[in-house]
């Protein structure tokens, strides 16, 4: 049976804990949920744009999403939205670690 997944973007996984609570996610960052087993679809707030690729909720709370550019979301507890898992953050300048020079080989001695 069709559905109307209320949003126009394309969307690339979806995912139901039980018979009536799913998550699908999409192009765009859009994360659609449903609590009637899909009549109807609620938009919620991702906090990014990049394409979302896959779902997976073990209850109606608590699930990831992955996207692209390593896009990792996580939601945990009955909170309004996913949040983005912490990544590290990029030093200013990057440093170059110097390579250590080779010892040189021990030339042999002539005969004498």
């Amino acid at each position: 049976m069709a559905q109307n997944s209320a949003t126009t973007d394309h969307l690339w996984d979806v995912s139901f804990s039980d018979s009536n609570n799913g998550t699908a996610v999409g192009e765009g960052g859009t994360i659609v949920r449903t609590t009637d087993g899909g009549s109807d679809w609620v938009g919620e707030a991702s906090g990014t744009f990049n394409i979302l690729y896959d779902v997976s909720f073990a209850d109606a709370n608590t699930g990831t999403v992955v996207g692209d550019i390593g896009t990792i979301l996580r939601r945990t507890g009955s909170g309004p939205s996913p949040t983005p898992t912490p990544t590290a953050t990029p030093s200013a300048t990057p440093r170059v670690t110097p390579r250590p020079r080779p010892t040189p080989r021990p030339r042999p001695t002539p005969p004498s």
